[in-house]
Parts: structure tokens; C-alpha cells; sequence
């Protein structure tokens, strides 16, 4: 399930996404493993990636050169955050844990790089 986050972000500046995990339970966890995360744009393609140090909430900063914005309209797009990692429950070890979430980003023309 794409979860859609409220704040929006705007080109070439810091969005941070803090994300916390839970298990089948809905019971919060800290992975088991890096926290790894990708961020796709509207059409899938790969902007960028990183990985985390396992932790109840992760901070994932997202940076201007994240944000960047290849486009000659004003308006807005959406970019994808996929997150994943592994976590140990009651049903079993090493269990794979994957979520994204959708967030606008405003394209802002006149902001330098």
C-alpha cells in the first residue's frame, strides 16, 4: 500500500521523511537490518538511493539534488520513497519489510541548482 504524505516538498531544497516500522501485529520494531530506500519518479526511473542504520525511526534526508526536477512546466510532480528492510518477529527471522510512500514535489523554475 502507497502511503501519500501531506507535506509537500519544492525542488532543489530538504525534505525529510521520518519513518517508523512495525510488524504483522502492528506492534513497533526496529529492523533487523539497514534500512535501504530508493526514490523513483513519476514514470519509475531511479533518482536516487541510500541506506540507514537500523533504528526504530529513521530520518531519511532528502536533499536539493534529490529534488531536482527535469521539467520546463511550473506546477508539481510526485516522487515515490521505497523503503525496505528486514525484521524478526514471533513469526520468524530475517522477514522482509517493504512500504512506499508518495510525496508532491513543487517545480520551481526560477531556483538555481
Amino acid at each position: 500500500m502507497v502511503t501519500t504524505l501531506r507535506a509537500t516538498a519544492t525542488e532543489n531544497s530538504t525534505y525529510i521523511v521520518s519513518v517508523s516500522f512495525t510488524n504483522e501485529d502492528g506492534n513497533a520494531v526496529t529492523p533487523a537490518s539497514a534500512v535501504n530506500w530508493r526514490l523513483l519518479d513519476s514514470v519509475g526511473n531511479q533518482v536516487s538511493s541510500g541506506q540507514e542504520t537500523a533504528a526504530a525511526t529513521v530520518e531519511i534526508v532528502l536533499t536539493g539534488a534529490n529534488l531536482v526536477i527535469n521539467s520546463t512546466r511550473r506546477g508539481t510532480t510526485f516522487l515515490t520513497l521505497v523503503v525496505n528492510t528486514t525484521y524478526d518477529s514471533a513469526a520468524g527471522n530475517g522477514l522482509t519489510l517493504v512500504d512506499t510512500a508518495r510525496f508532491q514535489v513543487v517545480n520551481v523554475l526560477d531556483v538555481p541548482p
